[in-house]
């Protein structure tokens, strides 16, 4: 039995006109917390984390309603953090697993649960945010994390570079956030 799918591409998303792009990746990285879900089984030994990643998908597809920069970073942060524990309990389950089907199910989406934070970060990087802001540049270095992964310059695990760009991300965002509401005031 299949994790019932919302179509994200049915839904309105209210920063379409700012960026089609940053749309897609938050589509993208609802779709892959859908596909892990659908992989872990057997389904009763995962039902904790299916729940935890059903929560960070609710949360990931706020972000398609919200158009306003302020409300954006409150989004991503919840969905930052969501995503992030989430994928570290998920982690933390499967490196201590003996049930063969539980372990082979862990190793098959262990690349894409880091795949879901990597498509965020691709969304925070269309944001329509000062280019010399702490956040502009966090995502940039993040994202640049990730292409030393693929071109072979980074050492850590794909996952353990979606663990460390996501953490530095969203610090990155609860930073912006203080700056916003600063100036808001």
């Amino acid at each position: 039995m299949s994790v019932g799918v919302l179509s994200t591409e049915d839904q309105h998303c209210a920063y379409e006109k700012l960026s089609e792009y940053f749309c897609e990746y938050v589509q993208d990285a609802y779709q892959v917390n859908v596909h892990v879900m659908n992989k872990l089984k057997p389904k009763e030994l995962f039902d904790e984390d299916t729940k935890r990643l059903s929560e960070a998908n609710q949360s990931i597809l706020e972000l398609l309603k919200k158009a306003a920069l302020s409300d954006l970073l409150i989004a991503f942060e919840k969905a930052l953090t969501a995503e992030l524990q989430a994928m570290l309990k998920l982690k933390a389950y499967c490196s201590g697993e003996s049930h063969k089907e539980a372990k082979k199910a862990c190793k098959a989406v262990r690349d894409e649960l880091g795949e879901t934070i990597e498509e965020l970060i691709h969304a925070i990087t269309e944001l329509e945010i000062a280019q010399n802001s702490t956040l502009a540049r966090v995502a940039n270095d993040a994202y640049m994390q990730f292409e030393g992964f693929y071109f072979g310059t980074q050492s850590n695990s794909y996952l353990n570079v979606a663990v460390l760009a996501g953490t530095d991300v969203l610090n990155a965002i609860i930073y912006q956030r203080e700056i916003v509401k600063d100036h808001a005031n």
